[in-house]
């Protein structure tokens, strides 16, 4: 059998292996520790199958290091429960397997330029659809397959089946109209339900569809050759066109940071004293203007760079500076972006859409420093790789600190502010957010407690009855909102967790060391003095 046909058919058998564990794993919802086992087993059989086809297919040190990060993004599944970080976890994870099919064993994944990280994904996404046919109807060669020891039996086998299940289906049918009994028996031994057999069959066979596509780019196909390594603009532009360009953005971003100053960063201070705007369209309406201003610009000035062909050092020099000028004005304006949000904040509290974009600027701001740092120093190709880091440094960063604790807290610290606090909007909040909210119940007004109680109530009292789709956060919210019903099941109708009972007695704690039953212990305590 030829090398090429056997890593064929490795990766074909290891899809098929890959689509019943994935509809064994993850045809339950929400995913939990599920999505991580299959990304793992993923990864354990690709690993398996290049090492065992040699050292020809050899794994680069860019393809080991992006181990730990698709092992993160997916483990970070199992972890959090907020919606958002979800899809940026899910989002991250997707990229890391797209550069391990492309740069696993082609390396150079450092100096691939953006142009490179776009057209990649490109390429993978097709691979991914349309790589199985090629897999299947050319890069195997079935009479290899067949040709020797047992499998040469294969053929006949399945031309035997492809005869005999029709008979035996029409015959049986009759057997089974002509006597009860045999019925019973027949439906016993046999009896399936067609449509979860299409169901699984469906999703076994599109799961191995995506991954044989996605393998083969990775382990059949000639390592990722970065055919927009070379690509240049289609035309250039001297220093008097990006100068002009340039040099007008910088001219009307240096206006708007003198002119505006009071605006931009005048605060609390400057909105009393104007009678123009209030404190919500001083903050909302200039954020995410900004913001915007932001997101577009350094698009921009990749492009400019793109583009521009200076003829002599003092040309280049000259472009080094207005784009300098270019990053240093932005970066005013995105600092009072920042402290315009922050004042809106501590007015109005925080919430998803505030917080994200927030973390939004930062990455932005880092990725500034960085085209800074490379692309205005002659290093362009190092700048796609460290924008991409930052990202993920980014991502994971949010998943340590919790932003849906982060937005409670918050919120609940602003209990006697003038705006109140919303109640609602918290229950609202994923699992992440439930210690922090059952730890500050007690501090509450009456009527807040109420209602965020029972929200939490209602949301968290069920533990998950299916292991694959465990999640620690989520996990924690159950055991915190079960442990504080149990132990204030006393309460009347308007007790923290909203159980009604005949006659009402005293808490009683066996455990009062971990940090469940300290919230219950507080929860119940001040029920008992407020209640009781």
């Amino acid at each position: 059998m030829s090398d090429l046909t056997r890593r064929g058919v490795g990766l074909l058998l290891g899809s098929v292996g890959l689509g019943i564990l994935a509809d064994g794993l993850l045809r339950v919802w929400p995913w939990g520790v599920n999505l991580p086992l299959w990304i793992a087993a993923v990864l354990l059989i690709t690993i398996a199958i290049l090492l065992q086809l040699g050292p020809r297919l050899s794994i680069e040190p860019s393809g080991w290091a992006l181990l730990a990060p698709t092992l993160l993004f997916a483990g970070a599944v199992a972890w959090r429960d907020s919606p958002v970080l979800f899809g940026l976890n899910v989002t991250a994870l997707c990229v890391c397997l797209t550069l391990l099919a492309l740069y696993s064993r082609a390396g150079r994944m450092a100096v691939a330029s953006l142009t490179d990280y776009v057209w990649g994904g490109v390429f993978v996404g097709v691979s991914a659809s349309m790589g199985s046919l090629l897999l299947i109807a050319g890069d195997i060669h079935w009479p290899e397959v067949m040709g020797g020891g047992r499998l040469r039996r294969v053929p006949a086998v399945l031309r035997g089946l492809a005869l005999a299940v029709p008979l035996v289906v029409m015959f049986g049918a009759l057997l089974m109209s002509a006597d009860a009994t045999f019925e019973r028996l027949a439906r016993a031994i046999i009896w399936v339900d067609l449509g979860d057999v299409v169901v699984h069959a469906s999703v076994i066979g599109m799961v191995a569809w995506v991954v044989a596509g996605w393998g083969r780019q990775l382990i059949v196909e000639d390592p990722w050759g970065n055919p927009a390594s070379q690509m240049g603009s289609p035309f250039g532009l001297g220093l008097v066109e990006i100068g002009m360009v340039l040099g007008a953005i910088d001219l009307l971003f240096l206006s708007f940071v003198v002119v505006q100053v009071g605006y931009l960063f005048g605060g609390s201070a400057f909105v009393d004293a104007s009678r123009e705007f209030t404190y919500s369209e001083y903050a909302r309406r200039g954020f995410f203007e900004l913001v915007a201003l932001a997101g577009l610009s350094l698009p921009l000035l990749l492009i400019l760079h793109w583009l521009a062909r200076p003829s002599s050092v003092g040309e280049q020099a000259a472009f080094i500076a207005l784009a300098g000028a270019f990053v240093a004005l932005l970066s005013v304006i995105m600092a009072s972006a920042l402290v315009r949000m922050a004042l809106y904040t501590s007015l109005y509290g925080l919430t998803e859409l505030r917080l994200y974009t927030t973390a939004f600027m930062g990455w932005l701001g880092v990725v500034l420093l960085w085209f800074t740092g490379t692309v205005l120093r002659g290093e362009r190709r190092r700048f796609a790789v460290g924008a991409l880091l930052a990202g993920f440094l980014a991502i994971w960063t949010l998943d340590v600190l919790n932003p849906d604790a982060l937005i409670a807290g918050n919120n609940l610290q602003r209990i006697n502010a003038p705006q109140p606090v919303d109640g609602r909007y918290l229950g609202s909040l994923s699992a992440d957010a439930v210690p922090t909210l059952v730890a500050a119940l007690p501090s509450l007004p009456a009527a807040e407690r109420r209602k965020l109680s029972a929200t939490l109530t209602s949301r968290w009292s069920s533990p998950a009855s299916d292991w694959r789709t465990w999640n620690w956060s989520r996990t924690e919210a159950n055991g915190l909102v079960t442990d504080a019903q149990l132990s204030c099941s006393r309460f009347n109708e308007n007790s923290t967790f909203n159980e009604t009972v005949a006659q009402p007695r005293h808490c009683e704690y066996t455990d009062n060391t971990s940090p469940s039953r300290q919230h219950t212990a507080h929860v119940c305590q001040y029920e008992e003095e407020q209640a009781c």
